[in-house]
């Protein structure tokens, strides 16, 4: 089994959808595709197969089903889907997102999705519409750095961690208003993928490169509670 480099996105199933819930992610370095038991973290950790592109972030759509992916594609990227069974991507459209991509987000609504993308010291957040890749500029964020992550709750609240100073914010789902929940207390680390499990409200995040962990993130606080250590998978 390929040993994963931490460099991950992170998506989670939806356990109120599938009978067993598994976390998925991307060795971004291999393009290999892993998968564990969501309760277990490290439990029954597979790699699946290779992508066979250049995905750089992942989400399941709000059913839970399709893995959503986008990858690099010269002077733009593809949207596609990742095969559950192989990791294979599947690409079903495109988008003029020219900077790399930090993160993916499904929307509650079934329709909505949310793209990081990373602009010079500033992120862009593009909202749009999936598999027709109608995503458009929404919100930039100056200053900000790349974001760190970017994930959407059950409720429709956008939250994301911009990696310049770890901090949490809000974005408004209408307006895109900016505003601040928290920093990060992560000794330095900062998310390499997150997302929310919405059977239960959590945010979860992939922390590094410091601590290789998984972690619940607390919004109010900032405050991260491991609930599996990464050291031991980490590649040297």
């Amino acid at each position: 089994m390929t040993r994963p480099s931490l460099s991950l996105a992170l998506a989670l199933a939806l356990p109120q959808v599938q009978d067993t819930s598994f976390l998925h992610g991307i060795d971004l370095a291999s393009q290999s595709v892993l998968r564990s038991e969501t309760g277990a973290y490290l439990g029954g950790l597979t790699t699946l197969g290779s992508t066979g592109a250049m995905v750089e972030a992942l989400d399941f759509d709000a059913a839970g089903r399709d893995l959503w992916a986008v990858a690099r594609d010269g002077a733009g990227v593809d949207v596609g889907t990742l095969d559950l069974g192989t990791g294979a991507f599947t690409r079903r459209g495109g988008a003029p997102i020219v900077g790399a991509v930090t993160d993916l987000a499904s929307a509650p609504d079934g329709r909505t999705w949310y793209v990081a993308e990373r602009s010079g010291g500033d992120a862009v957040v593009w909202r749009g519409e999936l598999p027709n890749a109608d995503l458009q500029p929404w919100v930039t964020l100056a200053g900000s750095g790349p974001l760190a992550g970017l994930s959407v709750t059950d409720t429709g609240r956008v939250v994301a961690c911009e990696g310049a100073s770890g901090v949490l914010v809000e974005l408004d789902a209408v307006s895109g208003a900016r505003t601040v929940l928290s920093t990060l207390n992560t000794n330095g680390d900062l998310p390499l993928g997150m997302d929310f499990d919405w059977a239960t409200g959590e945010l979860f995040a992939v922390l590094g490169p410091t601590s290789p962990r998984f972690a619940t993130i607390h919004l109010a606080t900032g405050a991260a509670a491991t609930v599996a250590d990464l050291a031991s998978i980490q590649a040297p």
